[in-house]
């Protein structure tokens, strides 16, 4: 073999190296991910409060942040509250969907939402990274 056969094979060894490290890493980021939404769903779920509301419409664009909010309407010891909620999901959430959110007691009018879907999401990213860094190490 060549001098450039030689420098072409040690080449994709390395950039093979290189992708499974890479996938690796990846996997892992996403896994850490998953845990920190999973913690933090937990978190809200036993420090705020639990009450019940209902989307009243979807804000698109700015005005609430960037990006597409529900708009909730709750009542927290005995305020009527209209806000943005800090999750949104397009395929659950509609105009008239019942829900449950979760209040600060500090600040009522900020509701939070929990996204297990998030969790579960990030979670199955990382094993399509951590299958393909293995795909990619049994292929070498």
């Amino acid at each position: 073999m060549g001098m450039a056969g030689k420098f072409i094979q040690n080449n994709d060894r390395d950039r093979s190296k290189n992708g499974v490290k890479g996938a690796f890493i990846a996997a892992i980021f996403c896994f850490i991910l998953s845990i920190g939404i999973f913690c933090g769903d937990m978190y809200i779920r036993k420090n705020y409060a639990e009450t019940p509301a209902v989307i009243v419409r979807i804000h698109h664009g700015s005005g609430t942040g960037n990006g597409t909010h529900a708009i909730v309407r709750y009542t927290y010891n005995g305020e009527n509250y209209e806000s943005a909620l800090n999750t949104y999901n397009a395929f659950t959430m509609k105009e008239g969907k019942k829900l449950n959110v979760y209040i600060n007691p500090k600040r009522p009018d900020l509701p939070s939402g929990t996204s297990r879907a998030m969790s579960v999401f990030s979670a199955a990213i990382g094993m399509i990274f951590w299958i393909a860094a293995l795909k990619i190490k049994n292929d070498r």
